[in-house]
């Protein structure tokens, strides 16, 4: 009877311990994700209103971890067709996915400080229409503060984000897919 009760107490012991030990690096981990949570806090994006950028984790915890970023005006998904959009100063880029873990979709890449030179006067079609042709470093005077400037391989154009996607259909830009990969496991 003695060694059953040492061999409990034993047990006890070594259960205490065990606990102890993993609740101490559950601490911890709970302490490195408050950090982790506060330093996404402090770089959240900031865009002019009407705007969402949304990032989708795919494949999440598995070594083929991805993500898709996509921009919305006025919940309305931006097409995949621009290689590059600047909304106010911030530039997105779009890169499409190659691999299943790859980051694609509109992703970040900076911020500009470059103002736009004046090129003219923007005309009454031009604002009837919502968009004008232009690189990147010219402005027309006049154009609306919430226009921005997007551009691909072959057009760039300065517009008003409510007619950015039929733009994309005006020059039949093609889209490029976002759609995640799937692994055989998931379903």
């Amino acid at each position: 009877m003695k060694h059953k009760a040492e061999f409990f107490l034993s047990m006890v012991f070594f259960t205490i311990v065990i606990f102890s030990c993993s609740s101490l690096g559950k601490t911890e981990q709970n302490e490195a994700d408050s950090d982790a949570l506060e330093s996404t806090a402090e770089s959240v994006l900031t865009l002019p209103e009407g705007w969402n950028y949304e990032t989708e984790i795919t494949h999440e915890g598995s070594r083929s971890e991805g993500s898709i970023s996509r921009l919305f005006y006025r919940y309305n998904e931006i097409l995949p067709v621009f290689d590059k959009i600047i909304i106010g100063d911030i530039v997105f880029e779009y890169k499409p996915i190659v691999n299943i873990w790859d980051n694609t979709g509109y992703l970040q890449t900076g911020k500009t400080s470059d103002r736009p030179e004046s090129s003219g006067s923007v005309s009454k079609s031009e604002l009837e229409s919502g968009w004008y042709l232009s690189h990147e470093a010219d402005i027309k005077t006049g154009t609306p503060s919430d226009w921005v400037w997007i551009a691909d391989e072959v057009v760039e154009a300065r517009i008003s984000p409510e007619k950015i996607n039929d733009f994309a259909v005006i020059f039949a830009l093609k889209p490029e897919t976002t759609a995640p990969i799937l692994l055989p496991t998931d379903n």
